[in-house]
């Protein structure tokens, strides 16, 4: 098994802490697209999520990046955390 993607992983969580955010956007998309099908495809594209939603205040990025992560990971564990922040960002009232 690769170490790719674990590498870009803890890169990426380096980054964030730095405040390079567009750096870590580009590692954990680099996982997103060459190793979707692995353990950590649908953690980078929720942190992608976060990162764009919480520190680049991008809202429709961020909420683009969430409906990517229902799509692509129904199974996720992530999902529903996912479709709420989604809702949110869509202006939903969230009871």
């Amino acid at each position: 098994s690769s170490l790719t993607d674990d590498i870009l992983w803890q890169i990426s969580k380096i980054q964030i802490e730095m405040g390079r955010y567009n750096e870590a956007i580009e590692n954990l998309q680099i996982i997103n697209t060459n190793y979707s099908a692995d353990i950590l495809g649908d953690d980078a594209l929720y942190r992608m999520g976060e990162v764009y939603e919480f520190y680049i205040k991008d809202m429709e990025k961020a909420k683009e990046i969430y409906r990517e992560l229902l799509t692509k990971y129904p199974g996720s564990m992530f999902t529903s955390d996912a479709r709420k922040k989604f809702r949110i960002l869509r202006g939903d009232a969230i009871n």
